[in-house]
Protein backbone atom coordinates (compact mmCIF):
# COMPACT_ATOMS: atom_id res chain seq x y z
CA UNK A 1 0.00 0.00 0.00
CA UNK A 2 1.11 3.75 -0.64
CA UNK A 3 1.44 4.74 3.26
CA UNK A 4 5.14 4.27 3.76
CA UNK A 5 5.27 7.81 4.63
CA UNK A 6 2.67 8.39 6.47
CA UNK A 7 3.49 7.19 9.59
CA UNK A 8 7.38 7.89 10.36
CA UNK A 9 8.35 8.26 13.88
CA UNK A 10 12.41 8.94 13.29
CA UNK A 11 13.28 12.39 14.88
CA UNK A 12 16.17 12.73 12.62
CA UNK A 13 14.78 11.78 9.75
CA UNK A 14 11.53 14.29 10.54
CA UNK A 15 14.40 16.87 10.99
CA UNK A 16 16.66 16.02 7.63
CA UNK A 17 13.23 16.34 5.65
CA UNK A 18 12.14 20.03 7.23
CA UNK A 19 12.72 22.30 4.11
CA UNK A 20 15.63 25.09 5.50
CA UNK A 21 14.32 28.88 4.75
CA UNK A 22 18.51 29.49 3.60
CA UNK A 23 20.69 28.00 1.69
CA UNK A 24 23.53 27.65 3.91
CA UNK A 25 21.89 26.10 7.41
CA UNK A 26 22.42 24.31 10.09
CA UNK A 27 20.15 20.72 11.08
CA UNK A 28 20.17 19.97 14.54
CA UNK A 29 20.69 15.96 14.87
CA UNK A 30 20.45 15.39 18.56
CA UNK A 31 21.47 16.80 21.81
CA UNK A 32 23.18 15.74 24.81
CA UNK A 33 21.84 16.04 27.94
CA UNK A 34 24.23 15.71 30.59
CA UNK A 35 27.43 17.61 31.34
CA UNK A 36 30.81 16.42 29.26
CA UNK A 37 34.10 17.07 30.39
CA UNK A 38 36.50 19.40 28.38
CA UNK A 39 39.23 17.12 26.45
CA UNK A 40 39.47 15.82 22.67
CA UNK A 41 36.86 13.25 21.80
CA UNK A 42 36.86 11.26 18.72
CA UNK A 43 33.57 10.81 16.41
CA UNK A 44 33.23 7.49 13.87
CA UNK A 45 30.42 7.97 11.20
CA UNK A 46 29.36 4.99 10.33
CA UNK A 47 25.97 5.48 8.39
CA UNK A 48 25.14 7.84 5.82
CA UNK A 49 21.38 7.77 6.40
CA UNK A 50 20.58 10.85 4.70
CA UNK A 51 22.75 11.53 1.65
CA UNK A 52 23.00 15.20 -0.05
CA UNK A 53 25.21 13.59 -3.32
CA UNK A 54 21.97 12.54 -5.04
CA UNK A 55 20.66 16.23 -4.06
CA UNK A 56 20.50 18.05 -7.87
CA UNK A 57 23.14 20.56 -7.99
CA UNK A 58 24.22 19.91 -4.56
CA UNK A 59 27.66 21.75 -3.54
CA UNK A 60 27.34 20.93 0.11
CA UNK A 61 29.25 19.31 3.00
CA UNK A 62 28.04 17.98 6.13
CA UNK A 63 30.44 18.96 9.35
CA UNK A 64 29.77 17.65 13.03
CA UNK A 65 29.23 20.67 15.21
CA UNK A 66 29.09 20.89 19.02
CA UNK A 67 27.55 24.16 20.21
CA UNK A 68 26.39 25.57 23.53
CA UNK A 69 22.88 26.91 23.34
CA UNK A 70 21.44 29.39 25.53
CA UNK A 71 17.55 30.42 26.41
CA UNK A 72 18.20 33.16 23.56
CA UNK A 73 19.43 30.70 21.28
CA UNK A 74 22.03 29.46 19.44
CA UNK A 75 25.31 31.36 18.28
CA UNK A 76 23.44 34.51 17.30
CA UNK A 77 21.20 36.28 20.23
CA UNK A 78 19.69 38.64 17.80
CA UNK A 79 16.53 36.52 16.86
CA UNK A 80 16.20 36.38 20.70
CA UNK A 81 16.33 39.50 21.84
CA UNK A 82 14.23 40.74 18.82
CA UNK A 83 11.48 38.52 20.19
CA UNK A 84 12.09 39.31 24.23
CA UNK A 85 11.41 43.20 22.54
CA UNK A 86 8.76 42.74 20.12
CA UNK A 87 6.66 40.94 23.00
CA UNK A 88 7.72 43.54 25.36
CA UNK A 89 5.93 45.89 22.78
CA UNK A 90 2.91 43.99 22.39
CA UNK A 91 2.28 43.73 26.22
CA UNK A 92 2.78 47.23 26.54
CA UNK A 93 0.16 47.98 23.53
CA UNK A 94 -2.37 45.48 24.81
CA UNK A 95 -1.95 46.93 28.19
CA UNK A 96 -2.51 50.19 27.04
CA UNK A 97 -5.41 49.16 25.01
CA UNK A 98 -7.07 47.33 27.87
CA UNK A 99 -7.01 50.70 30.57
Amino acid sequence: PDVAWTDVESEHFINWMETAPVPEFKKLWGTIKQPIKSGEYYVVLERNDFPISSLTGSQGEKYFILQVNSFLGGQHFFLGIWYLAMGGVFLIVAVSYCC
